[in-house]
């Protein structure tokens, strides 16, 4: 038990360091650079420079007084990452949950407007081929046309940003194949599966967390520009950096959960009682479950 307890240990040092304090000591660094040069010609940099340079030249031969620096720089590092933290859980939400707060209410249903209109469209071009040509339609062009809709998204847009449609397209297509409110069930479902299977969502979690992260990170440095306005340029390409891994993460973390309701929904049904070995899954097993796992609320 000591030998799991020191590796434990030793391990979540290590994640403390490389998401908390190597990050949060750059961002400390960049926000005292901002500070020096403020919105200064190019020559400022000199002034940084000067800075440096006197700081060494203070802190040579003050051994105590350099530790204390170092102390110093390492809790504000720390801080600055635990920021991060708590700004990418609102970039999270922002992303997977409708903006419910005026005026982001009514951008947010404008931009889910847009695209729902944009997915009407290549539904209704989608269909109208299927319809009108049946089998003499080349399969490849169908493709195309199913790929155009599912670009946009997998269901009818609703919520504002394509990753929030993406979460949602999982809850609504397990709805319609099994019967399952994946709300519900998921939790039940991961006590089901083996480790492994736990493992393999949990890395397509943490990708998920990493890019939202990102985009924090991206955000924090934006918000530098009111002290160096080149800090803008920094934090736009970290943000969008951030907002495009967070699209790949999203579409894996999504698949991941829907690959394990693929796969386990039966021994789900099974464990709870309802469907029994020798008969087959149907849709009306999963609202059984979903009867059964809602507690009439």
């Amino acid at each position: 038990m000591n030998t799991v307890l020191a590796e434990l240990g030793k391990r979540l040092a290590e994640r403390w360091v490389t998401l908390l304090v190597l990050p949060g000591l750059l961002y400390v660094l960049a926000l005292s650079a901002a500070v020096v040069l403020g919105h200064q010609s190019p020559h400022g940099v000199e002034s940084l420079t000067d800075r440096v340079e006197s700081a060494a030249a203070y802190l040579d031969g003050r051994p105590a007084t350099t530790v204390l620096v170092l102390l110093g720089a390492l809790l504000a590092a720390a801080a600055a990452g635990l920021l991060a933290q708590a700004v990418a859980g609102l970039v999270e939400r922002s992303w997977t949950e409708p903006w419910a707060r005026r005026p982001l209410r009514w951008l947010g249903d404008a931009l889910a407007q847009r695209r729902a209109d944009a997915w009407d469209r290549a539904q209704t071009d989608f269909l109208r081929a299927r319809d009108a040509a049946g089998s003499a339609h080349p399969p490849g062009e169908m493709d195309d046309l199913a790929e155009r809709r599912n670009r946009i998204a997998l269901a009818r847009p609703v919520m504002p940003t394509r990753i929030g449609d993406r979460m949602r397209a999982v809850q609504n297509r397990v709805w319609r194949q099994y019967g399952l409110d994946l709300a519900s069930a998921w939790p039940r479902l991961w006590l089901v599966v083996d480790d492994g299977t736990r493992q393999t969502v949990s890395a397509a979690r943490r990708g998920f967390d990493a890019a939202t992260l990102l985009t924090a990170w991206g955000a924090l440095y934006a918000a530098l520009a009111s002290l160096c306005w080149p800090a803008a340029g920094i934090g736009a390409v970290i943000a969008v950096m951030g907002v495009r891994r967070g699209r790949r993460a999203a579409a894996v973390l999504a698949d991941t959960v829907e690959a394990v309701v693929d796969l386990h929904h039966r021994d789900l049904a099974r464990t709870l009682g309802v469907l029994p070995d020798d008969e087959p899954y149907t849709s009306m097993v999963g609202r059984r479950i979903t009867e059964q796992l809602r507690k009439g609320t």
